[in-house]
């Protein structure tokens, strides 16, 4: 059970269930955020632009995000980030091997994205130069920007949710 009682469908602010039926519904996450609907329609347009303007393959995004959500143990995002990167073709056991040292089973322009998510996520000052042009060889500028956006927004989603306890939605993938 969530720390704040979260609302029904018909307490959410009206701007937020028209949102929430044109994006979709993120279930309790929706339902506690929605206490602020501002900030969480704020959330809703970003995460609609990300996904509107990606240079980023959906396979990478959700290996970031799944390896950011381990890192912080969010069992959340973890359950989401999950479901989604084993719909796009990840297998359970890379799933498996995100966290740890050397990860097998996985391209080099994968290790990357896995090495910068956790360094980001556990030690942003830990971020060597070889590592960064190690990762810059596989994406562009625009690509750096979005990557590490996206790593920085989990990490903060990771918090929130873990900080309010919301708990792992059914998924109907």
């Amino acid at each position: 059970m969530p720390r704040i009682n979260p609302l029904s469908d018909q307490d959410l602010a009206p701007a937020l269930q028209q949102r929430v039926a044109t994006y979709g519904s993120f279930g309790e996450w929706t339902a506690v955020a929605g206490h602020k609907p501002e900030m969480t329609l704020a959330i809703f347009d970003l995460l609609s632009a990300t996904r509107a303007t990606s240079s980023l393959p959906p396979d990478l995004v959700e290996l970031a995000s799944v390896t950011v959500s381990l890192v912080n143990q969010c069992a959340y995002c973890i359950h989401q980030h999950s479901a989604k990167a084993l719909g796009l073709g990840m297998s359970q056991a890379q799933l498996d091997a995100v966290l740890d040292d050397e990860p097998q089973g996985f391209e080099p322009r994968q290790q990357a994205v896995i090495a910068y998510a956790k360094t980001v996520s556990q030690n942003v000052h830990g971020l060597r130069a070889a590592d960064f042009d190690r990762l810059s060889s596989y994406f562009d500028e625009a690509q750096l920007v979005e990557l590490t956006w996206r790593v920085a927004f989990m990490n903060a989603f990771n918090r929130f949710n873990d900080a309010l306890q919301i708990p792992p939605e059914r998924l109907d993938l």
